[in-house]
């Protein structure tokens, strides 16, 4: 076939970008195909199965899983773990470890999660605890994915006890176990900030931080952001 196409392009005056579009044509006919493969959805390669999720995994353009880019409080505390400063037991529960012992770390948030307080850089941060158990076992989060809590109780942060869910399948999980509450502000299921968290992001802001760096530390979209400190949402508080 391509013999042919070379001999036409040589005895008329086809020009060259009329060459390849007769290329692509032939390339497109299936009789000219060795082993023609039906495409569908598990032949597609945007696709493929999560071993771990049991479920298609989300890849990009270039073939890769989409991974949510972790906080950069979660990448500090990640850091002190592998540094041997921190660790965490079979039972999810996380320690700082000192030179005459270790103590676990931790406070609820008002959603009742465990949270992590550290210090990086002589600067206080803080992790919920659940996301750190995973991303330090399994990796980055995929998009568009959450970690939820089999058996409903939040402080039970053993990894047998995480899985991953979209915010769909969480929601259901949360009624199923009477978790999700619906109303205005943190009692809208899909909240995902506090009414004290509005509170510290305005507080900061009128302190002079800039929206990014609050934006950073609250795992949140510089818009979502602008919308608290200008009263356009959470206008209630």
């Amino acid at each position: 076939m391509l013999d042919f196409l070379f001999s036409i392009l040589y005895n008329s005056r086809v020009s060259c970008a009329g060459f390849f579009v007769l290329i692509f044509i032939a390339a497109m006919n299936p009789a000219n195909r060795s082993d023609p493969v039906q495409l569908t959805r598990e032949t597609s390669p945007f696709f493929i199965e999560d071993k771990k999720m049991g479920k298609p995994a989300q890849l990009d353009l270039f073939g890769n899983k989409s991974k949510q880019i972790p906080s950069h409080n979660e990448k500090y505390l990640i850091e002190k773990i592998n540094e041997g400063k921190y660790r965490i037991d079979e039972n999810g529960k996380i320690y700082c470890i000192y030179k005459k012992g270790e103590k676990e770390v931790k406070s609820l948030t008002s959603r009742g999660y465990i949270r992590v307080s550290f210090y990086h850089n002589k600067k206080n941060y803080q992790c919920r605890a659940h996301r750190i158990v995973w991303i330090y076992f399994n990796g980055d989060i995929p998009d568009k994915y959450e970690i939820n809590h089999k058996n409903g109780i939040k402080t039970d942060n053993r990894l047998s006890n995480l899985e991953l869910l979209t915010s769909e399948e969480n929601w259901i999980h949360g009624i199923k176990h009477g978790l999700q509450k619906c109303g205005p502000g943190e009692k809208h299921y899909n909240a995902r900030l506090t009414d004290n968290d509005i509170r510290e992001i305005r507080m900061r802001f009128s302190n002079g931080e800039s929206q990014i760096d609050i934006a950073k530390d609250f795992n949140m979209t510089i818009s979502s952001i602008y919308g608290i400190v200008n009263r356009k949402t959470w206008k209630h508080i």
